[in-house]
């Protein structure tokens, strides 16, 4: 077998799916750069780890069951008044969870407050 077939099989029995994929590519260019062993694993892990970070995002959102493509960049704020579209601009910055204070959403029955409220958090991740 190989060699890089084994790295490969070792990586897949280590759960490391982004590793399994990059690491010839990686190779390649780490043999092309002159990288150090250290640059190359530290690189092979930084895409592993971001490449989880990416599919535990995915399961998140599959998971909140909220409409895709739905985020306060499309959020028609004009039916909002003046007050309320300040306190969205607010609340958006973040800055109540820095100060560990509470966020109350209120709203008539069946209206999504809550699914509003998650939305506005999963914008705040990505824009962080």
């Amino acid at each position: 077998m190989p060699q890089i077939e084994q790295l490969q099989q070792h990586l897949h029995t280590l759960r490391m799916p982004t590793a399994v994929e990059v690491i010839g590519d990686l190779l390649t260019t780490a043999t092309r750069e002159t990288w150090s062993i250290e640059k190359f694993l530290a690189e092979l892990l930084e895409q592993e780890l971001e490449g989880r970070r990416q599919r535990r995002t995915e399961r998140l959102q599959k998971s909140s069951h909220l409409p895709a493509g739905k985020n306060l960049a499309n959020f028609e704020q004009e039916h909002l008044s003046l007050r309320l579209r300040r306190q969205l601009a607010q609340l958006c910055t973040g800055d109540f969870v820095d100060r560990a204070e509470n966020l109350l959403v209120f709203g008539l029955p069946g209206r999504g407050n809550y699914g509003k409220f998650l939305l506005m958090e999963r914008n705040h991740k990505t824009q962080s």
